[in-house]
């Protein structure tokens, strides 16, 4: 007889990086956060449990676009100065979300993949922030950009279909 409850804690991670090909640009994304979950098997059958439950968690998003360019500055034909200029632009989101689901667990020891069909009710808060710097030879030019219209708190309901694969202590 396998237990009917399952109580579980998971890291939900991701990271991306990307160059675009013979630049100084960087995309960056990652996701890192928290999350606690139950659910109850109604049904057992052979391999199969089928369940239902709930998953609550915070997560932080982050897209970044960095930049560093070098170009030069012409006056009369000739080559006066080069001119460097990095370039820093981020959004930001962090949220809770409450997933109820429902779903097909196959089990093999202790080893175990779900389908689960889910609804996730998410808060999120976002921002958006950049920051460009140019060097010239004799001086400096710096400035930050904050853009309100990104700085937003929205409610989203989301359904979805997802796979886990799971390994049990």
């Amino acid at each position: 007889m396998r237990d009917k409850h399952t109580f579980q804690l998971y890291v939900p991670l991701s990271f991306k990086r990307s160059h675009i090909r013979k630049t100084s640009n960087v995309r960056k994304e990652t996701v890192y956060g928290i999350g606690i979950g139950y659910d109850y098997t109604f049904v057992s059958y052979s391999l199969f449990d089928f369940f239902a439950g709930i998953k609550a968690d915070y997560r932080w998003y982050q897209s970044r676009y960095d930049r560093y360019s070098v170009y030069p500055v012409y006056k009369e034909d000739k080559i006066a100065y080069e001119q460097k200029e990095e370039f820093y632009y981020r959004d930001k989101v962090n949220g809770i979300s409450l997933t109820p689901n429902a779903g097909i667990r196959v089990s093999a020891g202790r080893v175990a993949t779900e389908l689960l069909m889910d609804i996730s009710i998410n808060r999120l808060e976002r921002d958006a922030y950049s920051f460009t710097e140019i060097n010239y030879p004799a001086a400096k030019s710096t400035w930050e950009e904050l853009y309100p219209d990104k700085d937003i708190t929205e409610l989203k309901v989301c359904p979805g279909i997802s796979i886990n694969l799971s390994y049990y202590f």
